[in-house]
């Protein structure tokens, strides 16, 4: 049985406080709202990554776990898109989002370092500012 955006939202206000992150959850992953939210145990995976978006840390866990996210770029551009809602195009949140993943993509802290220089490249790329 497919379940009504409605009863999804129902569903998760059982779990998820938060109710912009409720909705984005439900919005963004459908049914799978749940396996996102449940992509690790560590609790501040539930919290939002900046304030202002309703974006959470087990977004990033889920991605590189199910969706063959590979960098930086793949997470906060094209998956969460909050490159295009934050000022700095997610300068700032690259080295959280380079903690959250590298033990699942086994960057030691150089290769994490490199993925942040390389996001920050394709910033200027994709976006064309310096």
């Amino acid at each position: 049985m497919r379940l009504r955006p409605s009863e999804l939202m129902e569903e998760a206000s059982r779990v998820v406080r938060d109710e912009a992150v409720r909705a984005r959850l439900v919005s963004a992953y459908g049914t799978r709202w749940c396996d996102v939210w449940n992509a690790t145990s560590d609790p501040l995976a539930r919290e939002r990554l900046v304030p202002d978006h309703p974006v959470v840390g087990a977004e990033l866990v889920y991605s590189v776990s199910n969706e063959m996210v590979m960098t930086l770029g793949d997470l906060l551009i094209r998956r969460t898109r909050l490159a295009f809602v934050m000022p700095d195009q997610g300068r700032a949140l690259a080295p959280e989002a380079a903690r959250w993943v590298k033990p699942l993509l086994g960057w030691d802290a150089d290769a994490a370092g490199n993925a942040v220089a390389d996001y920050d490249a394709e910033v200027e790329r994709v976006f064309q500012v310096s």
